[in-house]
């Protein structure tokens, strides 16, 4: 049977170009996604922002909560996205770019960049170029997956190591390009910034079975569907499944999901007034 509960499946193995963002996908999950932001927007230093770039967006429910919290601020999100972009709101100022190589058009005093990093190779480049957007009061505020090591990444790795699309997959981006909290500290302090950094391990309580196999289809798996036929893909999820149910077991209809994240917030002054 194709586990075709999963819409994320469904959908994932709809298109060729499975590298794509389906917003549908990533959204089923979004108290669990959208709770490391709202955390690290609490811990943002408390100034007036004029000018806040969103940078890796996503659908733009972060660039609105930037723009309602700060209402003076013009703020304009950014992402490679076309897919996430597509169906957000009109009001929103987006632009379709990549972080790596845009720059707004003049300084800013607010970047904020949330579960984007990790996809990027070279972090500490990226964290350059990305201080290189602030003012002289401005500040950095970032949050990324840190959970390559868990359970869940470590059994997808191991099953795209077997079979006949082994050779394949060790071509796939598994959105690990994640540093220790002393390595996103290094690489800002290096651009004269103060910073702030910590880690928080949050339990999502998810509903379901294949709750952390959905989870994944939104994220981890993408690069994976992007190498394989549609058949293969199937045969991938049969393989993947009962390792992670065994991995995350199903108790009182929910399966307990741990998930370690790192946040930083960096300036050119104190990070916290």
């Amino acid at each position: 049977m194709l586990f075709i509960h999963d819409v994320g499946l469904a959908h994932l193995m709809g298109t060729r170009d499975a590298m794509r963002w389906d917003p549908a996908v990533y959204e089923r999950f979004r108290s669990e996604r959208e709770r490391p932001f709202r955390d690290l927007v609490a811990a943002l230093p408390q100034r007036p922002y004029r000018r806040i770039v969103d940078a890796g967006c996503g659908t733009g429910r972060t660039t609105r909560t930037l723009a309602e919290r700060f209402p003076a601020a013009t703020v304009t999100g950014v992402d490679a996205s076309a897919e996430m972009l597509q169906d957000v709101d009109p009001a929103l100022r987006l632009v379709q770019a990549d972080i790596r190589v845009w720059r707004p058009s003049e300084p800013v005093d607010l970047v904020v960049a949330n579960a984007v990093l990790h996809w990027l190779p070279g972090p500490e480049e990226t964290l350059r170029h990305l201080a290189g957007w602030l003012d002289d009061d401005g500040a950095l505020a970032f949050q990324v997956p840190a959970n390559h090591e868990e359970p869940s990444h470590r059994i997808v790795r191991e099953v795209a190591s077997e079979g006949g699309w082994a050779d394949r997959l060790r071509e796939a981006e598994w959105g690990d390009h994640v540093l220790s909290l002393y390595g996103y500290a290094r690489a800002l302090r290096s651009e004269g910034l103060e910073v702030e950094a910590w880690e928080t391990r949050y339990l999502h309580m998810l509903e379901g079975e294949d709750a952390v196999l959905e989870w994944l289809l939104g994220t981890t798996l993408r690069p994976v569907a992007a190498l394989l036929s549609v058949e293969e893909m199937a045969r991938f999820v049969a393989a993947l499944r009962p390792r992670l149910r065994e991995a995350y077991p199903l108790e009182a209809g929910k399966v307990a999901f741990p998930f370690l994240r790192r946040f930083g917030v960096a300036s050119h002054g104190r990070t916290r007034s």
